[in-house]
C-alpha cells in the first residue's frame, strides 16, 4: 500500500515531496545534513549530497493502521534503518550493512540484502529482540543459516550449524541440566550424516555417548546412569534393542540380546570377574528389583513366570 516504504532501484522514497528541513546547494536541492518528511509518513534524516540521500542517515517508514472498533486510522513505525548510502542508493553492492529496529524492540545490525521489496538479513549479523533473546552469526535471506549462537536465557543456548531457522549440522545445545554435543538434522538431534562421529548427551543423572536418529538414542551408544550401571551396545527409539552388555556398578554383567528395553532368553549373566555365566535360579533378586534394573523383567522375554502357568 501507499503507507508502506518504497524502493525503486534501490532508491528508498515517499509518495510526494512531503517537507524538507536542513541544508541546500545553490541549485536548492538538499545538501548536507537534513530531514525529509514524505507526504506518507515516512522520514529520512540523515546526510545529502546533491539531492540525494549519500552518507550516514536513517529511513523511517510507517504504516496507516485502522481501529476496529472507531474506524479511526493512525500511522505507527514499521520499521527503521540505519545505514551508509551513496548517491540515494544504500551502499555496499550485494552485501549491504546497517541496523535494522522493529517497533517491538527487536534490532538487528549486521549484512542484509534487498529481497522482494523489503529487508533480509543476509550475511552476519546479530539480532537481539525485547525479551533479550539474542542470536550472532550467520544469515540467509532472513534465515539462520550457517554457523551462530543463540541464546535465550543464561540457562539455554545453542552454538553451532543451522539451515533455514534450524539446528542443521553439529552443534552445542545446553537447557539447565541438559548438555547435548552433537549432529542435528532439520532441528533433532540425528548423527545419520555424521559420518560416524559420536554424540554425546548428559541430563544430570544419564550420561550417553553414541548415535542419535529422529532426536532419539538409535544405533551403537553407551550410556551411564546415576546409578551405577552402564549399558553399551545397540538401541533402538531411545531404548536397549539388540546386541548388548548392562554392567552394574558392582561389576555383574548381563550380556545378550535385548528388545524394547527389556531382556529376551538369549541374555546371560555374570558375576563380577568370572567368565561363566550364571544359571537363573542364581540369579540375586535385587538385580530385577526395579529400581536396580527399570527396564528389566524377572522372566525372560516371552517365558511363563509360575503366576501364569498356574503353579503355587
Amino acid at each position: 500500500g501507499h503507507s508502506r516504504l518504497c524502493w525503486a532501484d534501490l532508491l528508498a522514497h515517499g509518495l510526494g515531496r512531503g517537507r524538507y528541513e536542513g541544508g541546500t546547494d545553490a541549485e536548492g536541492r538538499e545538501h548536507g545534513f537534513g530531514t525529509r518528511v514524505y507526504a506518507n509518513g515516512n522520514v529520512y534524516k540523515g546526510q545529502w549530497e546533491l539531492g540525494h540521500y549519500h552518507g550516514f542517515g536513517e529511513f523511517v517508514w510507517k504504516e496507516e493502521v485502522e481501529d476496529d472498533r472507531t474506524g479511526h486510522k493512525t500511522e505507527r513505525v514499521c520499521g527503521v534503518l540505519a545505514c551508509i548510502w551513496e548517491q540515494g542508493r544504500i551502499a555496499g553492492g550485494a552485501v549491504k550493512e546497517g541496523t535494522y529496529k522493529w517497533p517491538g524492540g527487536t534490532i538487528y545490525k549486521g549484512q542484509f540484502a534487498i529481497h522482494n521489496r523489503g529487508i533480509k538479513p543476509n550475511g552476519v549479523g546479530s539480532l537481539t529482540d525485547c525479551v533479550g533473546t539474542s542470536y550472532v552469526g550467520h544469515w540467509k535471506l532472513g534465515r539462520r543459516s550457517g554457523k551462530g549462537k543463540q541464546i535465550w536465557s543464561v540457562a539455554e543456548f545453542y552454538d553451532g550449524m543451522w539451515e533455514d531457522n534450524l539446528f542443521h549440522g553439529w552443534g552445542l545445545y545446553h537447557q539447565r541440566e541438559v548438555w547435548y554435543n552433537g549432529a542435528f538434522i532439520k532441528g533433532k538431534r540425528d548423527s545419520s550424516e555424521s559420518g560416524g562421529r559420536e554424540c554425546t548427551l548428559n541430563n544430570g543423572s544419564e550420561s550417553y555417548t553414541g548415535q542419535f536418529k529422529d532426536d532419539l538414542r538409535h544405533g551403537l551408544g553407551r550410556c551411564q546412569y546415576e546409578d551405577g550401571r552402564t549399558y553399551t551396545g545397540n538401541w533402538r527409539d531411545d531404548q536397549w534393542d539388540g546386541y548388548g552388555t548392562l554392567t552394574w556398578m558392582t561389576k555383574e554383567k548381563a550380556v545378550g540380546e535385548f528388545r524394547l528395553g527389556k531382556f529376551t532368553d538369549t541374555v546371560l549373566f555374570f558375576e563380577a570377574g568370572s567368565k561363566e555365566p550364571m544359571s537363573r535360579t542364581e540369579l540375586p533378586r535385587p538385580w530385577y528389583e526395579d529400581e536396580a534394573v527399570p527396564w528389566g523383567e524377572l522372566e525372560a522375554e516371552g517365558s511363563d513366570s509360575e503366576e501364569e502357568a498356574g503353579t503355587e
